[in-house]
This record gives C-alpha cells, sequence and structure tokens, in this order.
C-alpha cells in the first residue's frame, strides 16, 4: 500500500528545519582574524563562514590562477572587514562581485599605507564588482596598474569614503575610460562628480546602492537597498529592516546582537566594533607579535575597552588574575621585553620601560650622541630579570645611563653564572653612579669584568665590595690583570677556512686555540665585513668616535670538536672579509687571531629591474627602458623581455551604443596617450628660433616630490609586506611544474614546458606585424612573445599591430644556471606595464573597391562595404554621409551606424529618397578616432513622373490645359462662398470674440482703431510671430488708463510679409479684444489703416517669466546682486497664472503652449498670460518640428495630447505644472538629459520628472497632481487656486478674476442657450485610430502623428457634413479644429475631450474620438496664442 502523505509532509518539516537553521547561522557574527591569501587560489578556504574579518585581508601573488578557480569560491556571508582589503598580483580574477556579493562596510582601522581598498597590478581584473559595499569609515582608495580594469569613473566616491580630501584617493594606469564600456543600467541613481551628472554603477548590471540615502533619511543615515526602507541610525553599510538588530553592520558597537552606541555593563569594546566580557577578552587570539589581550576599564560613565597595549598613563595589573590595565600615581611601570640594544633605533623601543623581563644586553658600535640617547631610553630601567651584558660598546665610556636600576635578578645568567658581564669595552672608564651602585643588588650570579683597557680595577672592587660580590683569590686576580692596561703580549696565528657558502649565510670553522691552559681561553670572536676589495686590514676605519665597519659575534670555547660559526642575514653575491680573534684571561701567556680571509655569497635570483617605462614614439614599435634590479644578487647579465598583445573583446564594446555615447577623441590629433606632448605653457622665446621652458613653480615642484615620495613609499611597504623573506635555513625550493593536463586547459599563461624533464622552453614565435582579427573585428590575444636584451637597459620592440593595448613584462637574468634554468627575477617580483602603439593612419580606411549599392525599391538603396580588416584596435561605429546633386541643395545627411547595426546586413538602407542623383561616401570610426572618408560614389533613384517619350507638345498642351481647369475651380469656389457668406452677415467680419470665428480675409476697423500718429517707437525688445516687437509710448488719452505718454508695446508685420500674414495679424489682435483680465495681457489697440499694421498691447518691463528666472540665477553675469525668488513669491507667480488661465478656460479658450516663455512679467512682477505670438521665434529650441512642418513644445504636452491630438483644458493643467517646475529649477531645461523623441515615449509611458533639489514638498505636490496621467483626476485652475489661496497677497483679491462678480458658477453665456441650440452644429470628424503606436519609428519623423499647424493657412467655416448631439450637463471643453483642404490622407481633424462627448463616436461611448486609421497629424500648441473654435453660438456641446 502507498503511503505518500507522510514522507511528503516529512519532507516539508525538514526543509523548514534547514531553512531556520541556516537563517539563524547566517544570523551569527563569526569574526575571523586577519587573512593573508597568497600563492594559491584553494588558499581562499580560510574565509569560509567569517562574517567579519577583524583585520585585514590580503589576496596576492597567486601567478597561475584561471577564471574557473575562483567561480568555485563565494563568501555571501562576509560584510566587513575592520582593517583594508589588498589585491596585488593575483592572475584569473576577473571580478570580486562573486566572491564578495554582501562585503558592505571596509572600516579602515588598520591601513595599508594610508588606504582602506587597493588593487595594484591585477593584470585581469576587469570590475571591482564590490556591488554591496556603502561604506569606507576611514583611508582612502588606491587602483594603480590594473591594465583591463574599467568602472572605476562610474562610482561616486564621494558617497562611499568619509575622506575629505579627494586628492587622497589614486586611480591611475588602469584602463583608459574611452576604451571601458562602462554602461550603467538604466535604474541606476544619478550624481554629479567633477561637474559631469552620470549613473553610478559597479557593473552593467550592478548600480552603486546608498546614493539617495543620505537626500532621503539624513546625513550619514543607510537605507535597505531592496526596498530603500532607511535604516536604523546605528547601522552602516545598509540593513534588512528598521531594527537595530536588522543592521548589516555597526556604526558603534554590536552588544547582545543589535547595535548600540557604546557597550553595556560588565562588557568592554573590542577592535570599536562588538562588546565582550572580561573573560573572552584575555582569551582572544593574540595577533603575531603582539602582546595578550587585556582589559581596560575607565571611570564611571566611560566605556571599558579590551586593548592589545595599555595606553599612556596606564599599566599592566595582574594581581586580581586578570590581565589589567591600571592608572599609574605618578610615573607609569612598563614591563618590556628584553633584547639587543645595537642602536639607537632598537634603544628607542625600550623608552619608558621600567621592568626589562628577559636580558639586557648593549653592544653599540657608534652613533651620534649615543650616549644621551641611552640615557633618555633607558634611564627609567629598575629591574632585570635575566642579566646585563655590556660587550664591545666603543662609544661607551660610562654606566651612568642606568639612572634608576636596582635589581638584576639574575633568573637566567650569562655563560651559566654571571648577572653582569662588562666584557671587551675600550673606551669604559665608569662604572654606575654612585647612588646606583650603593643600591643595586644582584640577586642570583656573579659579576664579570674583563678587557676594558680602560677601567681601573680600584672602580671594579669598589663596584663589588657595594654589591656584595667581592672576593679575594685567583678570580679577582684575574680581574685585575685583564683591565685597565694589561693586555697579552704574545700573539699566535690560527687558520680560518669556508665550509659551506649559500646566498645569505656563510659556514666558518677555525683550528682549536692551542695554549699552555686551556682553561685560561674565555672566547672566540668572529670579526666580519662587506668590502669592494681584498686590501684591508684589521684596523682599518675603526676609532671610538665613529661607527665600527667590522660587525662581530661571540663564539664561546668548545672544549671538543673544532669552533665554528654560520654568519646568517649577509648580502648575496657580495664580497666580504673575516678574522678569528681569541679572548683569555690576563693571566695567559698567549692570544691568537687569525689572518684576513675573504670570501664571496652565492648569487639568487635577481629582483625585478626598475622604472619600467614603454613608450610609442613610432608606428608598430614600442620603445621599452629599465633601470637595473635595486638587488642584483648576482652579476646581471641579460634580461628577458616578454610582451604580449591584450584582448579586445567584441561583446564588451557592443553593449555601448557609440553613436548616442561617442568617444571622447579629437578627430585630427590621434595620438597615442604615451607619447602626447604635455600642455606647451611655460615657454619663453630668448632668441632664434629655439623655445626653452620656463622653471616650474615651488609649488609645481613641491607637488610632484610628494607624488614621487608617496609613489616610492608604497612600493616600499607593498613589497615589505607581501614579499616575505624565507629562513635561511629553508632551501629554495624548485617551482612546480604544470601537468599536462594543465597546459592542455590553458593554465599555464606565462610559458610553455617540457613535461618530460621539466625545463623550461622559450616561446619562440615570428614577429608579426599585423592585427590579428576574426570575422566579428575582435582583436585576438597574441601568444607570449619573448626576446634576450644582454647588456643594455633598452629595447625596441618592433613589428607590432597598431593602436593596440601590450603587456610588457621584465626578467632580469644572471650568467649562470640553477637545476638547469636561468636564474632569473621571480615571477611575481618582475616589472611589468601596460602601453598602446599608435594608430595607423590609413588602417581605419575602409577599401572603396568593396562598396557596392543597389536600388531596393523606387525609393530605398542599400549600400555594402567590408569593415577594415586590421583597424586602430576595434571599429566602433561607421558614418555615411550623402547629398542629393543637385545646383540649388547643398543640404548633407550624414547617418552613424553603429557596429552591431552593420553587424547585421554588412550594410546599410536609405530610405524614402526622393528622384535624382546622390553621392555618398562611408567612414570607420576605431577606438583611435576617425579614420578617413572614402571617394565618392553615387547612386541614382529612378522618377515615377511623366514618361520621356511624350513629346514637348503634348506636355505644353497639358499643362495649359491644367492651368486653366485651376483657374476655373478657383473662381467658381470664390463666388460660391461669396454667396454663401453674404446671407449669414455674422460671418463676414473678424469677430470680437472668439466663439464666433470670421471666415475671410476681412478686417474692418472699429472702436479700437488708433491714430498712427499718436504712436511713437522707441526700441526694439524682442521677436514676435510676424514681425519685430517694439517697445513706444503713445499720446491716445482714448487708450488706458487714459493718460498721455503711456509706455506700450508695439507689435509689426514684417515688410515681406503676404496679404495672408497681415490678415492673420489683425486677426490675433481681434481675438484678444474679447479678454479683458488682470492676469492676461491686455490689448490696448489696433493700427490698420496704411502700412505696416500695427498692434498695441500693454508693456511688460521685465519681458518673459522663462527669461525673468533665469537672471536671477546667482551664477549668471547678468545678475546684479539679484536673489532668487523665494517659496512666497513663486507661490504668488503660480496663483496669478492660474488665475490667467481660468479666466480663459471660462471663455472657452484652450491655450495648448502655456510655458513659462508664454509667461509676461509686468514692473511690479505681476505674471501674466502672454502676447501669445511673441515667443515663438526668440525660444525655438524649446519645440520640436516634425519633418519640417508644425513645431510642438513636447516638453510641456500632456499625454493625451502627445498620443492622441487631444488638448483641453486639462491638457493645460498639465503644462501649468511643468510650469511650476520651471519656477522651481529657476528656468532649466524639463527633462534634462533626454531627446524630444525620448521625452515623447516617456511622457506616453506615464512617467515624470522628479522633484527638484530643495524643492518644497508643497510645490512638489501641487505639480504631481497637475501630472496625474488621467486627466479627469487633475485639478481645475479654479481649484488650485483654491489650494493656493492662503499663501497668497490680500490684494490677489482685488483684481482677480476668481474672485471678482465675473466668475460664477453659472454665467450667463450659458443661461441663454437652449438645447436646441445643439441640434445642428455642424462639425468635421476624422477617422482612424491613435492607440497603435507600434509602428512609429522615433528616429524617422516621418512616422510620429503630430498636429500640422500653419495658422496663415487656416480657413474657419461652418461645415455641414456632420451633426453632433451632446448632452447638457455642463459646457463643452471640446476643441475643435479643422484644416483648410484636406490632410495628406484626405481626412479633417476635430477633438473633444468632454466626458459626456460623443464626437464621431455611434456607440455613445464617452471616450474622445480618434482617427481609424492612425494619419492623423496633431497641430502645435497656439503658435499665436489662441485655438479657433468653429461655434457659431456660445453653447454647450
Amino acid at each position: 500500500m502507498d503511503y505518500p502523505r507522510p514522507p511528503f509532509i516529512m519532507r516539508i518539516v525538514f526543509v523548514w528545519i534547514f531553512i531556520i537553521l541556516k537563517y539563524v547561522s547566517s544570523k551569527e557574527d563569526v569574526a575571523c582574524t586577519s587573512k593573508d591569501i597568497r600563492n594559491d587560489v584553494d588558499n581562499l578556504r580560510e574565509l569560509e563562514n567569517c562574517t567579519t574579518i577583524e583585520g585585514y585581508l590580503h589576496i596576492t601573488l597567486i601567478e597561475r590562477g584561471v577564471e574557473a578557480d575562483f567561480e568555485k569560491y563565494q563568501f555571501p556571508k562576509l560584510v566587513e572587514i575592520s582593517g583594508h582589503l589588498l589585491l596585488y598580483r593575483v592572475s584569473g580574477l576577473k571580478t570580486l562581485r562573486r566572491i564578495f556579493p554582501n562585503l558592505a562596510v571596509i572600516r579602515g582601522q588598520e591601513l595599508f599605507h594610508n588606504y582602506a581598498l587597493t588593487a595594484y597590478e591585477m593584470q585581469d581584473l576587469e570590475e571591482l564588482g564590490l556591488v554591496s559595499l556603502t561604506a569606507i569609515k576611514r583611508g582612502a582608495v588606491r587602483l594603480e596598474k590594473n591594465s583591463k580594469l574599467c568602472y572605476v569613473d562610474t562610482i561616486d566616491w564621494a558617497k562611499l569614503i568619509d575622506s575629505k580630501e579627494p586628492k587622497d584617493n589614486v586611480f591611475i594606469e588602469n584602463k583608459d575610460e574611452q576604451e571601458c564600456v562602462n554602461i550603467c543600467p538604466d535604474s541606476c541613481e544619478r550624481s554629479k562628480v567633477d561637474g559631469k551628472l552620470a549613473k553610478r554603477c559597479w557593473s552593467s548590471s550592478d548600480c552603486q546602492k546608498g546614493m539617495s540615502c543620505a537626500s532621503k533619511c539624513g546625513a550619514g543615515i543607510f537605507c535597505n537597498s531592496v526596498n530603500g526602507e532607511c535604516c536604523n541610525s546605528y547601522c552602516i553599510g545598509g540593513c534588512t529592516g528598521p531594527s537595530k538588530a536588522d543592521c548589516l553592520a555597526c556604526k558603534e558597537v554590536l552588544y547582545k546582537n543589535q547595535c548600540e552606541p557604546r557597550c553595556g555593563p560588565g562588557t568592554y569594546k573590542y577592535m570599536e566594533r562588538r562588546c565582550l566580557e572580561d573573560k573572552q577578552c584575555i582569551n582572544m587570539q593574540r595577533r603575531l607579535g603582539k602582546e595578550e589581550w587585556k582589559i581596560l576599564r575607565r571611570q564611571a560613565g566611560q566605556e571599558g575597552e579590551c586593548v592589545e597595549e595599555c595606553p599612556k598613563g596606564f599599566t599592566k595589573n595582574d594581581s586580581s588574575g586578570i590581565s589589567e590595565c591600571s592608572r599609574c600615581s605618578a610615573h607609569c611601570p612598563k614591563v618590556c621585553t628584553g633584547r639587543v640594544i645595537d642602536s639607537i633605533d632598537s634603544a628607542q623601543t625600550l623608552k619608558g620601560c621600567t621592568t626589562i623581563t628577559g636580558p639586557l644586553e648593549i653592544e653599540v658600535d657608534g652613533g651620534s650622541n649615543i650616549v644621551m640617547e641611552l640615557e633618555e631610553s633607558l634611564g627609567y630601567i629598575e629591574e632585570v630579570t635575566h642579566y646585563i651584558k655590556v660587550t664591545r660598546s666603543y662609544p661607551i665610556l660610562s654606566l651612568h645611563f642606568f639612572k634608576n636600576l636596582k635589581v638584576i635578578h639574575g633568573e637566567k645568567t650569562d655563560q651559566s653564572h654571571y648577572s653582569l658581564n662588562i666584557f671587551d669595552n675600550p673606551n669604559l672608564q665608569e662604572l654606575f653612579t654612585p647612588e646606583v651602585s650603593k643600591n643595586l643588588k644582584i640577586i642570583k650570579g656573579q659579576a664579570k669584568f674583563n678587557f676594558n683597557r680602560k677601567l681601573c680595577f680600584h672602580k671594579i672592587k669598589e663596584f663589588l665590595k657595594n654589591v656584595g660580590l667581592y672576593k679575594e683569590g685567583s678570580e679577582m686576580a684575574d680581574v685585575e690583570s685583564t683591565n685597565g692596561d694589561s693586555i697579552p703580549c704574545e700573539v699566535t696565528k690560527i687558520n680560518l677556512s669556508v665550509i659551506n657558502l649559500t646566498p645569505d649565510f656563510a659556514h666558518l670553522q677555525w683550528e682549536k686555540f692551542k695554549g699552555q691552559d686551556e682553561r685560561k681561553l674565555l672566547s672566540y670572536v668572529v670579526h666580519y665585513r662587506e668590502v669592494k676589495s681584498k686590501n684591508i686590514n684589521i684596523f682599518q676605519g675603526r676609532d671610538a668616535c665613529s661607527e665600527s665597519v667590522w660587525k662581530t659575534k661571540e663564539v664561546e670555547a668548545e672544549k671538543s670538536g673544532p669552533p665554528q660559526e654560520v654568519l646568517t642575514n649577509l648580502t648575496p653575491w657580495t664580497l666580504y672579509a673575516a678574522y678569528i680573534q681569541t679572548y683569555t684571561i690576563g693571566g695567559a701567556s698567549k692570544t691568537a687571531i687569525s689572518n684576513v680571509t675573504y670570501f664571496r655569497t652565492l648569487a639568487t635570483n635577481p629582483t625585478g629591474p626598475v622604472n619600467l617605462q614603454v613608450d610609442a614614439e613610432i608606428e608598430g614599435e614600442l620603445h621599452v627602458k629599465w633601470k637595473p634590479p635595486k638587488f642584483p644578487n648576482g652579476n646581471v647579465t641579460f634580461y628577458k623581455v616578454y610582451w604580449q598583445r591584450q584582448m579586445l573583446k567584441r561583446e564588451e564594446f557592443d553593449k555601448r551604443d557609440y553613436c548616442k555615447e561617442p568617444l571622447d577623441i579629437d578627430d585630427d590629433k590621434k595620438v597615442s596617450r604615451s607619447n602626447a606632448e604635455e600642455p606647451k605653457k611655460n615657454i619663453t622665446l630668448p632668441t632664434g628660433d629655439q623655445c626653452c621652458r620656463c622653471p616650474k613653480s615651488r609649488k609645481e615642484l613641491e607637488e610632484e616630490e610628494r607624488i614621487r615620495l608617496n609613489e616610492i613609499a608604497f612600493e616600499n611597504a607593498l613589497h615589505d609586506t607581501v614579499y616575505q623573506k624565507r629562513p635561511s635555513s629553508e632551501i629554495r625550493k624548485r617551482r612546480e611544474v604544470p601537468t599536462q593536463a594543465d597546459i592542455e586547459n590553458g593554465k599555464e599563461k606565462y610559458m610553455k614546458y617540457d613535461v618530460r624533464d621539466g625545463t623550461q622552453v622559450l616561446d619562440k614565435m615570428v614577429l608579426n606585424g599585423t592585427n590579428n582579427t576574426n570575422p566579428e573585428n575582435e582583436t585576438i590575444e597574441n601568444e607570449r612573445k619573448e626576446i634576450i636584451v644582454r647588456h643594455a637597459t633598452e629595447v625596441i620592440l618592433p613589428n607590432l599591430g597598431h593602436s593596440q593595448p601590450y603587456y610588457v613584462e621584465i626578467l632580469a637574468c644572471l650568467d649562470e644556471k640553477k637545476n638547469g634554468q636561468d636564474m632569473c627575477t621571480d615571477i611575481g617580483n618582475s616589472a611589468i606595464a601596460n602601453a598602446r602603439t599608435l594608430p595607423s593612419p590609413t588602417a581605419d580606411t575602409i577599401n572603396s573597391t568593396s562598396i557596392t549599392s543597389r536600388n531596393i525599391n523606387k525609393t530605398d538603396v542599400f549600400i555594402h562595404w567590408e569593415s577594415p580588416v586590421a583597424p586602430n584596435g576595434l571599429i566602433i561605429t561607421f558614418e555615411v554621409e550623402y547629398q542629393k546633386i543637385s545646383m540649388n541643395d547643398e543640404y548633407r545627411t550624414r547617418l552613424c551606424i553603429n557596429y552591431t547595426k552593420y553587424r547585421a546586413y554588412k550594410g546599410y538602407k536609405l530610405e524614402k529618397l526622393s528622384p535624382g542623383n546622390y553621392s555618398y561616401q562611408i567612414r570607420a570610426t576605431s577606438l583611435a578616432g576617425n579614420g578617413s572618408w572614402t571617394p565618392k560614389r553615387y547612386f541614382f533613384i529612378p522618377s515615377t513622373g511623366i514618361v520621356p517619350s511624350i513629346s514637348k507638345a503634348v506636355i505644353t498642351g497639358i499643362c495649359v490645359g491644367v492651368i486653366i481647369i485651376l483657374i476655373l475651380t478657383i473662381l467658381i469656389v470664390w463666388f460660391a462662398a461669396k454667396n454663401k457668406f453674404a446671407k449669414d452677415p455674422e460671418m463676414t467680419i473678424v469677430s470680437h470674440n472668439p466663439n464666433y470665428l470670421p471666415s475671410e480675409d476681412v478686417y474692418i476697423p472699429d472702436e479700437w482703431e488708433v491714430d498712427r500718429d499718436k504712436i511713437k517707437l522707441l526700441k526694439e525688445i524682442g521677436e514676435g510671430s510676424f514681425g519685430m516687437v517694439w517697445e513706444g509710448i503713445t499720446t491716445d488719452t482714448c487708450i488706458p488708463p487714459y493718460k498721455e505718454n503711456i509706455a506700450v508695446a508695439v507689435k509689426t508685420v514684417n515688410d515681406h510679409a503676404g496679404v495672408q500674414d497681415k490678415m492673420n495679424f489683425l486677426k490675433e489682435a481681434s481675438i484678444m479684444k474679447a479678454f479683458s483680465c488682470h492676469h492676461v495681457v491686455k490689448l490696448l489697440g489696433v493700427v490698420s489703416k496704411g502700412q505696416p499694421a500695427l498692434v498695441i498691447m500693454e508693456l511688460m518691463k521685465q519681458g518673459d517669466l522663462k527669461n525673468y528666472l533665469r537672471c536671477h540665477r546667482p551664477d549668471v553675469e547678468e545678475n546684479e546682486g539679484k536673489q532668487p525668488p523665494t517659496l512666497k513669491e513663486i507661490l504668488q507667480m503660480a496663483g496669478e497664472i492660474a488665475d490667467g488661465m481660468a479666466y480663459l478656460a471660462d471663455k472657452k479658450f484652450v491655450h495648448r503652449d502655456l510655458a513659462a516663455r508664454n509667461c509676461m512679467v509686468a514692473e511690479d512682477n505681476t505674471v501674466k498670460i502672454g502676447d501669445f505670438g511673441m515667443t515663438r521665434d526668440i525660444y525655438m529650441t524649446d519645440y520640436y518640428r516634425k519633418g519640417g512642418k508644425g513645431l510642438l513644445p513636447v516638453r510641456w504636452m500632456a499625454p493625451e495630447s502627445l498620443k492622441d491630438g487631444i488638448f483641453t483644458t486639462m491638457s493645460d493643467v498639465w503644462s501649468y505644472g511643468v510650469v511650476l517646475w520651471e519656477m522651481a529649477t529657476l528656468a532649466a531645461q524639463p527633462y534634462q538629459g533626454l531627446s524630444n523623441e525620448e521625452v515623447l515615449k516617456y511622457v506616453s509611458d506615464g512617467k515624470f520628472m522628479e522633484k527638484p533639489e530643495g524643492c518644497p514638498d508643497k510645490l512638489y505636490e501641487l505639480m504631481l497632481q497637475c501630472w496625474c496621467y488621467r486627466d479627469r483626476q487633475r485639478p481645475t485652475f479654479k481649484q488650485i487656486i483654491e489650494m493656493l489661496v492662503p499663501d497668497l497677497n490680500p490684494n490677489f483679491e482685488q483684481v482677480s478674476y476668481f474672485f471678482s462678480d465675473e466668475n460664477k458658477p453659472d454665467g450667463p453665456e450659458f443661461n441663454d442657450i437652449e438645447e436646441n441650440d445643439l441640434e445642428n452644429i455642424d462639425i468635421d470628424t476624422y477617422d482612424g485610430d491613435m492607440d497603435d503606436q507600434s509602428d512609429y519609428n522615433l528616429h524617422d519623423e516621418s512616422t510620429i502623428p503630430f498636429i500640422e499647424h500653419d495658422l496663415h493657412n487656416t480657413e474657419l467655416n461652418k461645415s455641414p457634413s456632420r451633426t453632433i448631439r451632446a448632452s447638457t450637463s455642463g459646457p463643452c471643453e471640446c476643441v475643435m479644429l479643422e484644416e483648410m483642404g484636406d490632410l495628406p490622407n484626405g481626412h479633417r481633424t476635430s477633438n473633444c475631450s468632454s466626458p459626456n462627448s460623443a464626437i464621431g463616436n455611434s456607440d455613445g461611448s464617452k471616450e474622445s474620438s480618434k482617427s481609424s486609421d492612425g494619419s492623423y497629424t496633431q497641430r502645435n500648441g497656439m503658435p499665436n496664442g489662441h485655438i479657433h473654435f468653429r461655434l457659431p453660438h456660445s453653447t454647450q456641446c
């Protein structure tokens, strides 16, 4: 029987238990100590389960890694590094994205030469990939000599680093930014770095996190990278929730599994990040070379700490059983470990010490002011646990520097007997001060004094009596005989030999000293030093006032076997001199000394060459120069120079559209970066034709010196840290030979080996100067090439590709072999550099013989060409320039074609060409810049018109007949129209009411007429749609305010304007006659008699609102101390604009071009809806032209206007929101960074602009209401005024339309309308559906559906063709347009957006009517300030 249910349930239970356990374990804080990962990728296993590294993380010197090796490792638990992260010479590592996906914080408590993050000479690193990193608390970043590293400039490092000095960061000699694709995802946030606004990311798929946290949550507050929620203020790096327990890392300390500002009672801060109890602290693992951890208890109210060393003013105290730091009452006791004092530096390590645990040995050869240094460093010593030994210290005259010595315990003695050994100090004359001598206690052991030739015996005797060690007898006689002036007289020779040598040690052996009594032999002393030649003597260069050039080593006398000694830490391949001297007691009759023996240490692998420089000076060559190694370690006789061309991957460059984001390379200056000359500044011309450079300023020299010294110090610190010297006893192992499988798998990158015997086989290849490419125009990474350079430090690498990146590596080699192989620099210590060859001026030229063209149809031509075979780097774009060959057509069209598009068809198709002959040429653009244009070629588009065989007589007859027919048609239409209009007297003149539309080009003077002699023009103030706009004065007292010499604005018509233009000019004035609102610019009069016609308008002294706002920017030259408008002033302007628009809306007037440029500012800062045609030609860039036709203000248009051509009062509300945005930004261009086509798609997709920086929430909320995607959800202008009234000036109520009697809910224009009046309203409709925009090509303007507008050719007529019925529930907000004649598709147009409209919709739908064939073309806004209504009366729809 089958029982499926229980096992299934059990599986579910097990899965949940696993998930819970994994979650619990993931929340545990597993702190690891410092990690040094080197030599093998598998050593990364040490990082498993670490959530925090308390210390540093080094990943260095992994020579033969490949990408697949690193893909095996992932450490998602690691979130924090308290010290620094160092990457150095790790091959195969391309990104840290997978290895450290959640590393969020680098604290920088312990820096690497001032840097918290360092990547140096990482030849395979393509991106850092630290996608979760959001905080570097201390230290800077250094990214240097990483030849493939990109996505450096896409990081806003200021958001990560607390450092106030951006110059602390170092980003040099990485991959050129121009060659990096560096494409950030569209969702990435933008920020401005060095004045450049750009998206910020770590890679093509990972945005930089936490960019907007500071602006959203406050300074120093981090946020959840998933949902953007603000973290607790105690978090750093991010969080998973809002509580203190959800932090990724703690800003201060981790206490009881949550972040707190300080540790709780009974706990102590450890490593500046977490809290430990006292037992946890003292049991923490010691770090290398450090002491055990100790408790530092502070005073009440202060936080205790767990420290390695007690701070100043505290001393170690173990009395309670726990190591603590206790505050000192006076001078702090300080316990230090015993050591040998052989220099000033070593003495300074004991400064302030009071107790020495272990022996204290002093053996100082020399140094300036050495005794003063000893007094300062050793003057506080009170106790020594083992013994004190002073030997061969030539500068010391006394032991007075032991000013506070009290006890020598003698727990361990020298030579098994002596607690105080004063031996062979040639210049010592005094022992301790009398105070010290009288109080000094030697607990255990004896005192020894020998061969102190200037130390009198009676002083020794007195001291020994003081410390209780004086004894009469033979021993004291020996002391007397070996100190003072007594020295042995008989000297014998002993033989010294060298029995073994290595690069860093020498094994010496000598014959045993044979005296009458061997007991009188005390010891042997080995003297040795580096020498230049074999001609020195024992006493050369030695005196009591200078440093001794001889180093010494004491060897105890052995009773059996020949004496011997090993000298360590020698310099390889160096000549040394050595001799042996015996020391015997004074009563001995003989002493012995050897002759000077010379030996040279063995050679070993040299260090790498230094100051490597690679220059591109000649095409196809690289000039490589270097200097010999700092430590040659032998006779360097030749160098191995390797070079390899680096791969340029086509798929990486395909991610970036270089037509939209072109390279920043000067077409005419294709100069290699390495060969580019410095800017020619500070140049003087003394005499003749020669130039000389002026000396650099002191500041420049100091900065150069600072950078140079910093570079040297950094490299020294890097080598001291990374390269650890092996112990002398360790035999250098032979380098591992890769297996055959390694070679086959491509793991061996640098050399090939003969697997049979393990010997290196140099990869000798024929030099090939061509750029190896594959069919995808992708450069192939060459095999590694080698050349041997003997007795020189420079070489020319010939026959290289053009504009190709190369990797150069140099090894120094000795003239001898080891295990059959050359002794050369270790791979990890070689000198490396990256360089690019010069471009070829012809490499990017397209082969003209490969160019062909063929006609696809009557209007399209396909052009084919072959890409250059060996370009400069990679080809990224092509340009095709074509031109119609015509005497009158000089216009050239240039198209940019991305390589990806070219690759699909190996060419490009030119579309919709008119008939005629064309010329064209092509050029390629590579990473080095633009290539040369090809010679011009030609193609022909045949005409589809008249057949050539028809005779000229027939053609002439046809033309004459057509002309006659046209003339007759025009006459018939004219007479019919005249008869029709005669029957309707209302339509024969231009009406003052915009609801009554004129039909003829006739203007009849009326009461608005002004005498021309009473108008005086003063100066031009702008240019309108029809002509210039002047400032003038009028003496006509009939013009408001009915005074003489009133300043006015006068619009004129150009002299070359046609009759139609002049009539349209006067028609606009007729429409304006009906407007009377304080917040709409007023018409004052018309001069229609005589030429030119004039329209007199209210003068707005401060011009249009756009220019007014820009002049108030603090950074513009025109700003003469003007302050930007305050929030109250902006809200006042907003209320005035809304009032004017509310008036126009009640007059059934839809503006369609509301923008800051169309609002005017009066002298008292009152803003009014502008004089409607004035600003069009001034701000042409604010409009978008479709195919040379009507202009569209797309950046101010609502979605329904862009998509369906619907214009209503609600679409004016959308434009009003954009005007508010303009005021908040002081007239910045809306949708900055987007083209007009991109704006059209952006708005149509329901998106809107972000909140401007510093914009108050109240103002932005009003913008958002105006930008509701559905027009019915937007507020009306009257509702907007109601929202703004509390912030408006009191006088607004006296002058506004909103508070006037004219503004009533049911105006008189609606009360007299009968329902029957709607029965016979005739309008033209259109067919088509604009919903489907799938066929629109934003790069081909001919497919974009825009309204074509030409007010001058607009005829406003009644049309009896259609009828409409509408509800009487409210006023109609329709805008019905009719174009004279048919549109290209034969349709006419009208729109209605009233909720109750059913225009052209037989099913009674409430949606606005739309065309059925998608050919409906839109009109542009309100070019002269108004839209004509085809309504015979003021009615409801």
